[in-house]
């Protein structure tokens, strides 16, 4: 078994969003609850990255049979549909998360993406035959790109030459 720093880069992930969501708390901008929601939201995000390192340290993402499930076009949908779900059945769960976002400033809503960099090593690995192929052309590829542009768009943002409009489009 190689090591992958995906399972590092997604709690890095989710401690900045724990951290935001305190720092809206101590400014008056969140409460208590709304950190609770945004823990279980990140709970639930913690069991499915849980699900998918034990089975990627079983090799299931590398057997043929789960490469020809197409597993890299709906792999990546499995948190987003968890998390929709949980904030289309729980309304304080969607103000929680609308809170947290409108407090926090948008040029650290955009640089957490720069971690995105390092999904990099998943391609070299595919390339090198140390992991799917596909999974890395699909998945590891848009996220390199994807983390380069946030770099270049939190700097924007930060120094105010971008705002909400540019990030959204």
């Amino acid at each position: 078994m190689t090591l992958s720093t995906i399972p590092l880069i997604f709690l890095a992930e989710m401690a900045a969003i724990s951290y935001a969501a305190r720092v809206a708390m101590r400014r008056g901008e969140a409460s208590r609850s709304d950190v609770r929601w945004i823990s279980v939201l990140i709970a639930i995000l913690i069991f499915w990255g849980g699900v998918c390192v034990y089975l990627g340290a079983g090799g299931v993402f590398q057997s043929d049979q789960f490469v020809d499930l197409l597993a890299p076009y709906w792999l990546p949908v499995g948190p987003v549909v968890l998390i929709v779900a949980a904030l289309a059945l729980f309304a304080p769960a969607r103000r929680a998360v609308n809170r947290v976002i409108d407090s926090t400033p948008l040029h650290w809503l955009i640089a957490i993406h720069a971690l995105r960099i390092l999904a990099i090593g998943g391609v070299i690995k595919g390339w090198n035959g140390e992991f799917s192929a596909p999974v890395a052309g699909f998945i590891g590829v848009p996220d390199f790109l994807f983390g380069v542009s946030a770099v270049i768009m939190a700097w924007l943002a930060l120094k105010q030459r971008v705002g909400t409009w540019a990030v959204v489009a």
